[in-house]
């Protein structure tokens, strides 16, 4: 039986930011991943800064049992704005997986 991905949130703006991160359940085999245009940019590029974000990040996805989704609009955004953005959407999770939120 397969199941529906579900949008668990979104952080970002498609039009200051070129970038929308999303808050994915089921998690993707690869935990985070990337769609859209990226500009251009060189191929490996994009798979540096998945592979860091994996690297920084995939720990909390597989705590709280979600992946992101970076939904490119025109070009790769600079690292800083990736970070913050995955940084603003994995804020939103609660800090246990049962449920528990921050006070």
């Amino acid at each position: 039986m397969t199941h529906a991905t579900q949008v668990l949130a979104r952080v970002g703006s498609d039009g200051s930011y070129d970038l929308v991160v999303e808050l994915l359940r089921p998690a993707p085999a690869e935990l985070i991943v990337a769609i859209g245009e990226d500009g251009g940019a060189p191929p490996q590029r994009l798979e540096q800064v998945l592979a860091e974000l994996r690297r920084n990040h995939g720990r909390d996805c597989v705590a709280h049992d979600v992946g992101l989704r970076l939904n490119l609009f025109r070009r790769l955004p600079d690292p800083f704005v990736i970070t913050a953005r995955v940084r603003a959407a994995l804020a939103l999770l609660p800090t246990t997986r049962e449920g528990g939120s921050q006070p």
